[in-house]
């Protein structure tokens, strides 16, 4: 099943992602459909609507992300990093010099004169001619353009599959039913994960926007695009609130030059996500969606090494998907009490 999985990502990842954002969206079709729309062109009005809002985001978002990084000179960064952590070098500096002399003290080598044999080996590795570095510099275009051909194709590919579950994902639950009950029990299922995608990418986006109101206030250039990032890196677990929090770190480093003022937005970037993961999200979305820290790691951690980055940001709501399922099947009790991390005092 691995084997299967790690070699079908050009077709499973569409797939996957596909359905993740037709999960999302689900709740706003919904609301479209009130007005007697048809569930077509209310999932084309919706797909339409989401796609000019990234494109139009990521348009006025790409022109000052790049002027910005035409200004950033990397040997100013890191003379700045390392002018920063100037008192933890000298500490650590001092601490070596000091174990040093302590085991200087306490234990003395008598040195062995080096007989004629191992001078005349000395001699002639002295004189050796140092070896020849040869660096190999392979063409990087064709890489290029087969990556973007692939993103292309993912994207496009998602796109549609995303627009064919909103018009037809109703009808589809239907079908495969064999009973009533059955029906209803998928149509919970599809209710609760989609309440809860929904729900996670509203915490996201807010989260988002706070970052962004929080490195304008502080001075931070292009703060709309740090508060996309937030957002974006906050359906990784645990490591997107750290990876964060050192990409701002350096836009701090490369941006201010007092020691205060490049911590400050570091510190708020980290103290606003710890915030957010421990106090917000636990108490909208409740005990219910509590999991067991343990099963996120290794979930989180086999995703990341099978897929890369697709596979971190989708390692999390495909964890809860799986979780709700479990809940609502009963011959799945006992996976859902190993992912439930209600019972050990633990939230997300």
């Amino acid at each position: 099943m691995i084997y299967t999985i790690y070699f079908a990502k050009p077709v499973l990842l569409p797939l996957i992602l596909s359905v993740l954002a037709a999960m999302i969206l689900k709740p706003v079709q919904r609301f479209v459909m009130k007005s007697r729309m048809p569930a077509i062109p209310s999932a084309l009005l919706v797909v339409m609507s989401v796609l000019g809002l990234m494109g139009t985001g990521l348009y006025h978002l790409q022109i000052p992300a790049a002027e910005w990084a035409q200004t950033v000179n990397p040997n100013i960064v890191k003379a700045r990093v390392e002018r920063f952590f100037l008192p933890l070098r000298e500490f650590r500096s001092d601490l070596a010099e000091a174990a040093a002399k302590v085991e200087e003290l306490t234990e003395v080598t008598p040195q062995k004169p080096d007989s004629d044999e191992e001078k005349k080996t000395n001699s002639e590795e002295a004189a050796a001619p140092p070896p020849v570095s040869v660096k190999l510099v392979s063409n990087p275009l064709p890489g290029v353009v087969a990556y973007a051909h692939s993103l292309t194709l993912h994207a496009a590919s998602t796109l549609l599959l995303t627009l064919l579950f909103l018009a037809f994902g109703d009808a589809l639950n239907r079908n495969i039913s064999e009973s009533v009950q059955d029906g209803v029990i998928l149509q919970k299922i599809g209710r609760s994960i989609s309440r809860y995608l929904f729900t996670i990418t509203m915490i996201n986006a807010g989260l988002g926007v706070v970052i962004g109101v929080a490195m304008a206030l502080l001075g931070v250039p292009n703060p709309v695009l740090w508060g996309v990032m937030a957002a974006l890196f906050n359906f990784i677990p645990y490591a997107g609130a750290l990876a964060g929090t050192g990409v701002i770190f350096l836009v701090s480093v490369s941006t201010f030059t007092a020691p205060m003022a490049i911590a400050l937005p570091p510190i708020v970037y980290f103290a606003v996500t710890a915030i957010e993961g421990n106090l917000v999200t636990p108490s909208v979305l409740g005990r219910r969606f509590t999991m067991n820290p343990i099963i996120i790691f290794l979930w989180f951690a086999s995703w990341s090494i099978l897929w890369g980055f697709p596979g971190m940001l989708i390692a999390m709501p495909l964890l809860m998907a799986f979780r709700i399922i479990a809940r609502e099947v009963p011959s799945l009790w006992r996976f859902d009490l190993l992912i439930n991390g209600s019972a050990l005092g633990m939230g997300r």
